[in-house]
């Protein structure tokens, strides 16, 4: 094992590269997760009250029914109706939104709801310094047209009872109504008093402003109803997840450059020489030089684990066995994925220089597809088709899986749950095995040569 023993020595006086990435990088990540705060409750969440003013100049039931759902929003504040006192408010900070309903505005509601087209907007003024007046702007355009729908539906609704009553009518004259002693004046008059009171019923309808709005408002205040999660019930282990999703940048880069470096030094003239001459089988070479390089690779798996392991343990505490076991797995399978590309890399006789900036450009691809930097959730879906085809994205898919697993499962539940975490360590294994059949043939076709 003197081959061994000289790559360990060579290891150990040349250790930059590791202390730089794996080292180095991992404090970032401690850091960075750190930094999370998944701790807030639905205690402490307060929803913004709107400062907000309304010029009514219609005082209508639809008006009436709009500054009723305004004030759900927030706090009504007096302003001047002119063009001076509108403008003060506004540049002053007093009110962060003015909505100005026009004279005959619910007139024009109904007319538009007859001819089935679209309101005209209500004029707003919002500060230009916050998005909240536009926010409460698509509200009130929201809920308009929550009542313009319904307003439709019974507009419509009357029409189809006009249209049935009066052929009802029609059926019973052209069936008889001569033979019961009504002549065509009288039907004519019937079917006139018929179509008038369907009229008046669907006016009144459409027209009962006031139980429309109504409606519109507890339909509008249920689609703006947030809905509240616990943060603190979904943030166990979140701040470890995130430090080994995070680990996979430095793990990638330091395995990477690490074992170019010592292959690299192994691969000097004279060293190469001695080797050739030396009573040592090319094979026995090669595996005690992969021993070598899997220490490296053992060294950074374990550091990258155990400092998260100590840095956080209550949120690593908070994990269950197989949880941890799972992403322990999964850590080991990219550190192999590592090591295989460190491994091609030098059989074809990466540089130094190139070996780091492949380890770095490295790195930051497989992390950024693997959600680290970008949630997968924003990116859009050729992004995420494309992250399918990199390991990264199936070492994060694996740690969130494994994470996800709860205590206290029975066997065959727990088999159901580490199956997806099992196939995705699989793709790793497959891409790690991927790259060190290339760096053999590559290896082989260089000792011929």
């Amino acid at each position: 094992m003197q081959v061994f023993k000289l790559c360990l020595c060579k290891i150990a006086r040349n250790p930059l590269f590791f202390i730089v990435y794996v080292v180095g990088l991992s404090f970032m990540g401690l850091a960075m997760a750190a930094g999370l705060t998944l701790s807030q409750s639905m205690e402490d969440f307060e929803r913004q009250s709107t400062q907000f003013a309304v010029i009514d100049r219609d005082d209508s039931e639809l008006s009436r029914g709009v500054v009723a759902y305004l004030e759900t929003q927030g706090l009504r504040q007096p302003v001047e109706d002119s063009g001076t006192g509108l403008q003060d408010a506004v540049a002053k900070g007093g009110v962060e939104y003015i909505l100005i309903i026009p004279e005959g505005y619910g007139r024009a509601f109904a007319e538009a709801v007859e001819a089935g087209v679209a309101p005209e907007s209500l004029e707003s003024v919002y500060s230009f310094d916050a998005a909240t007046g536009v926010l409460v702007d698509q509200r009130v355009n929201n809920y308009i047209n929550i009542v313009f729908d319904l307003a439709t539906a019974e507009s419509a609704a009357g029409s189809a009872g006009e249209a049935e009553a009066i052929g009802s009518h029609a059926g019973a004259v052209a069936g008889g109504g001569t033979a019961a002693g009504l002549d065509v004046g009288e039907s004519a008059g019937e079917s006139e008093r018929l179509r008038a009171g369907a009229d008046d019923a669907s006016v009144e309808s459409a027209g009962s402003w006031e139980l429309l709005a109504s409606e519109a408002l507890e339909m509008a205040d249920a689609k703006v109803q947030a809905s509240y999660m616990d943060a603190a019930a979904h943030s166990d282990g979140a701040q470890f997840l995130f430090y080994l999703e995070w680990s996979m940048y430095g793990l990638f880069a330091g395995v990477v450059a690490s074992v170019c470096g010592l292959n690299g030094s192994l691969s000097q003239t004279d060293l190469r020489r001695r080797n050739v001459v030396a009573p040592l089988t090319q094979t026995s070479y090669n595996v005690q030089v992969a021993l070598a390089c899997l220490v490296i690779g053992l060294v950074a798996w374990a550091w990258d684990f155990g400092v998260g392991c100590v840095v956080f343990r209550e949120s690593a505490s908070a994990l269950s066995a197989p949880a941890l076991m799972g992403l322990a797995n999964a850590l080991f399978a990219f550190m192999l994925l590592a090591l295989s590309v460190g491994f091609l890399l030098s059989k074809v006789r990466c540089g130094i220089a190139a070996a780091n900036a492949a380890g770095n450009i490295g790195g930051l691809v497989l992390s950024f597809m693997g959600g680290v930097w970008v949630p997968l959730s924003v990116m859009s879906a050729e992004m995420v088709a494309i992250a399918h085809f990199l390991p990264g994205y199936w070492y994060t898919v694996a740690c969130e899986k494994a994470a996800a697993i709860p205590a206290g499962l029975s066997a065959q539940e727990l088999l159901v749950q580490l199956g997806p975490v099992a196939w995705s360590l699989g793709v790793l294994l497959l891409f790690a095995l991927a790259f060190f059949l290339v760096a053999l043939v590559v290896g082989k076709a260089r000792t011929r040569d």
